[in-house]
């Protein structure tokens, strides 16, 4: 992975498969089924003779809108008080 000339590292995908190592569920609900998520990204992982080593595919369960929390942007944040002088 990199530039096929000079043979060096492209920094920018080697951070994102870095970082697809680091995802991690958000919740585990046992009832739902593969085919009630939608597919948001699938790697496929090949050596140098371009043989697949595996996959990553990774899905969401879209929630009901009764069910999102709102945007950080708009949830009520906690400020913490100045101290006194």
């Amino acid at each position: 992975m990199g530039d096929p000339i000079t043979k060096k590292p492209d920094q920018t995908i080697a951070n994102f498969l870095d970082n697809t190592n680091n995802l991690r569920p958000s919740e585990y609900l046992a009832d739902i089924k593969v085919a009630d998520l939608t597919p948001v990204l699938k790697l496929t992982f090949k050596d140098n003779h371009n043989i697949v080593l595996g996959t990553f595919q990774l899905y969401k369960h879209e929630k009901p809108a009764s069910c999102r929390r709102a945007p950080s942007s708009i949830r009520p944040t906690r400020r913490r008080a100045s101290p006194s002088t």
